[in-house]
């Protein structure tokens, strides 16, 4: 490659920067290319990418939000189209393929997301939204949950210990109704004219 200000030399480096994103400093390693001629700093499209890719990265690790593909994975595995998991989660019709394709989430909305990746928070969203849920889907959940089946069971996915999922949610159930999957959960209505998510 040569320089773009004077058809010269150019070096490859890689310097740690602070970035300012959303009124926050993040420490990045930026790669750029280096004029030997004049010492500008200037750097390609592929650069470009990657320093943002990171600094998106990091800010979701800082804010622990999961990341695009955890949010893919957690949907492809009760297998819901994009829609149905914005239902599920009360979101708008949109907003969830939203997040999938890399949006940052509003501060009201962090919170779900990080339940929605945990087995245990899981648990708990499935419970409150029951009313709007395939039967399908609850029966599997109910087996993920109690061990009668250690793998979702609307698709083959890793097999994984539920233990502390199950203690999680016996004690979260001791709150509400004793029969979560049969009745409705103690504090939670069926909302009016709502549909079940389809899967």
């Amino acid at each position: 490659m040569k320089s773009p200000y004077t058809g010269g030399k150019v070096t490859e480096i890689t310097t740690l920067e602070t970035i300012p994103f959303r009124g926050e400093e993040f420490e990045i390693e930026v790669k750029s290319y280096l004029c030997e001629d004049t010492g500008e700093k200037f750097g390609d499209a592929e650069m470009t990418d990657s320093v943002v890719e990171e600094l998106l990265s990091k800010w979701r690790e800082r804010h622990q939000v999961p990341s695009p593909q955890q949010l893919t994975e957690v949907r492809e595995r009760l297998k819901l189209s994009q829609n149905s998991m914005s239902k599920l989660l009360g979101l708008g019709i949109n907003q969830y393929r939203y997040y999938e394709n890399g949006e940052l989430p509003k501060p009201s909305h962090r919170l779900l997301l990080r339940l929605l990746v945990s087995d245990a928070g899981l648990a708990q969203i499935i419970a409150h939204q029951k009313h709007i849920v395939a039967p399908k889907l609850l029966k599997a959940l109910e087996n993920y949950i109690y061990g009668t089946s250690k793998v979702i069971e609307v698709e083959n996915t890793p097999k994984v210990d539920t233990k502390g999922t199950t203690q999680v949610w016996e004690a979260y159930e001791k709150h509400y109704t004793s029969t979560i999957f049969e009745g409705t959960v103690a504090t939670s209505a069926p909302l009016k004219n709502s549909h079940q998510v389809a899967y």
